[in-house]
């Protein structure tokens, strides 16, 4: 019996030591569940990162699929899916943010804006700044800039799975604005406001890298 009671304890340590190391991605796993469920959503079935098959995403191609917006800011339309892969804790999607001339009424804050940022049909118009994940900007084409901190006047609601929108954001509200280029790498952690803004005439085109960050309560 002396032999085994600290065995038991042993792999009750082990299992434990195991929960703990498993736990952030196991968590990540249950956020990016569907919407319905309380998580991000997971993306299509086709762009799953499997475990082991690594790829190439070439930018000649990226540039092919998913050319710039007129000068007025219009996208041609496309089938080209801006899903570029996923797995529970990270997600790789291709993004345009256009300069929009004339500017379009944003419908979650109701602020006219030059700047929309579009994956695919979705759109958004805002400054957005998230609560459980860090996001990785990598710049393919168009000059602009990126606001960086601060924050907005104004803000929608409801926050959704710790999403947050609203804006604009400029020096006016507390933000640094960093010019942006072909090859730079924009690094936006959780809780930092941030809003791509494309030169007039330009459109920013980048790989974001969504990394879920999930905060571990006691």
């Amino acid at each position: 019996m002396k032999r085994v009671i600290p065995f038991g304890v042993l792999c009750l340590a082990i299992g434990f030591l195991a929960g703990i190391a498993s736990a952030p991605r196991n968590i990540a796993a249950a956020q990016s569940a569907p919407p319905e469920r309380g998580g991000l959503g997971p993306g299509p079935a086709a762009t799953r990162i499997a475990d082991g098959h690594a790829y190439i995403i070439a930018i000649d191609d990226l540039k092919q699929k998913f050319p710039p917006a007129d000068q007025s800011g219009r996208l041609a339309p496309s089938t080209n899916s801006p899903d570029l892969g996923w797995d529970p804790v990270y997600s790789l999607s291709l993004l345009r943010s256009p300069y929009l001339d004339p500017p379009v009424k944003s419908p979650d804050t109701g602020n006219m804006v030059r700047w929309g940022v579009f994956s695919g049909e979705k759109a958004a118009y805002d400054a957005e700044m998230h609560e459980q994940k860090a996001q990785l900007y990598i710049i393919t084409s168009g000059t602009g800039q990126v606001t960086l901190g601060g924050t907005p006047r104004t803000e929608h609601k409801p926050i959704i799975n710790g999403q947050h929108r609203g804006g604009p954001l400029g020096i006016a509200e507390g933000a640094t604005a960093h010019r942006i280029k072909a090859g730079d790498i924009v690094v936006v952690p959780t809780f930092a406001w941030h809003q791509a803004q494309a030169d007039p005439g330009q459109t920013l085109t980048y790989v974001k890298v969504d990394i879920l960050t999930p905060r571990l309560m006691p």
